[in-house]
């Protein structure tokens, strides 16, 4: 049966409501990764060892992927205190990614059970 122009329509309304999300599984293990790797190169900075480049540069764009995508879900889900959680992922990005991770079906629980928008 040939495509025709209505049927590629609905496909493309198809395909924009849905959202890109990561699994979050994936998302717990890059940023796991990249909090060991930040405290590793910690400890080699306060030893004097120099830390090898390579895997600063990775480990910063882990973190920024990390980071990005967690702030993109903070602005796009409904969660309570989301205003609270995106500032701190501003003024501490390393702590705050583990923490909204750890606090993550809670808040989304508390703004379902309060049924108001935080914005």
């Amino acid at each position: 049966m040939p495509f025709t122009k209505i049927s590629l329509i609905d496909k493309k309304i198809i395909m924009e409501d849905k959202n890109f999300n990561l699994s979050h599984q994936l998302i717990w293990v890059l940023a796991i990764l990249s909090l060991v790797l930040f405290l590793v190169k910690l400890i080699f900075n306060v030893q004097n060892i120099e830390f090898p480049q390579i895997v600063s540069s990775f480990n910063s764009g882990v973190f920024f992927v990390v980071w990005l995508v967690l702030v993109v879900e903070i602005l796009t889900t409904k969660i309570y205190n989301q205003k609270f959680w995106l500032i701190s992922m501003f003024i501490l990005p390393p702590i705050t990614v583990i923490f909204y991770m750890i606090q993550r079906q809670r808040l989304k629980h508390l703004a379902q059970s309060f049924n108001k928008k935080y914005f």
